[in-house]
């Protein structure tokens, strides 16, 4: 598996690549809802296209919980053998 070559820097970047990717496609998507909605509205204040985003989730993981998830990808994909 590719991402056993990555160092633990390269994976967190990576990461965060990923996280901004998925945020501008919930904006995109975000943005037609709130085009669609405000269309079709009587009036009243507009949508927004943050009125349509997912609530991000602002509970930080302690080292315990994050060492359980690093236990659990490890389960399932293995050391890297």
């Amino acid at each position: 598996m590719e991402c056993w070559r990555l160092t633990l820097r390269e994976f967190h970047y990576l990461s965060k690549a990923y996280e901004q990717k998925e945020k501008r496609e919930h904006y995109r998507f975000a943005l037609v809802c709130s085009v669609i909605a405000n269309a079709n509205r009587s009036k009243g204040k507009p949508f927004r296209p943050e009125d349509f985003m997912p609530k991000e989730k602002k509970k930080k993981q302690t080292w315990q919980e994050q060492l359980k998830v690093l236990q659990l990808f490890v389960a399932a994909y293995g050391d890297g053998d």
